[in-house]
């Protein structure tokens, strides 16, 4: 459950990274250190990446529902 909505910024920086990370299917160091910060802003815990996709689709996906319920508010 996360702890708060993100902010325009947080919006932006995550359409930003997504965007790209859709695109070539794949996620780099780079765009994982960036999630990690917007996730431990949102949960208050550090995200979960490893070398399995699955796993890692789970974490941005819950960045995905913040996202949207954001974007609601």
């Amino acid at each position: 459950k996360n702890i708060r909505a993100m902010t325009k910024d947080e919006m932006e920086c995550f359409v930003r990274i997504i965007t790209v990370v859709d695109k070539k299917k794949r996620i780099t160091s780079g765009q994982r250190r960036e999630l990690g910060v917007l996730y431990k802003n949102l949960f208050g815990d550090d995200a979960q990446w490893s070398n399995c996709g699955k796993c890692n689709e789970k974490t941005i996906d819950n960045l995905r529902k913040v996202f949207a319920k954001s974007c609601d508010v």
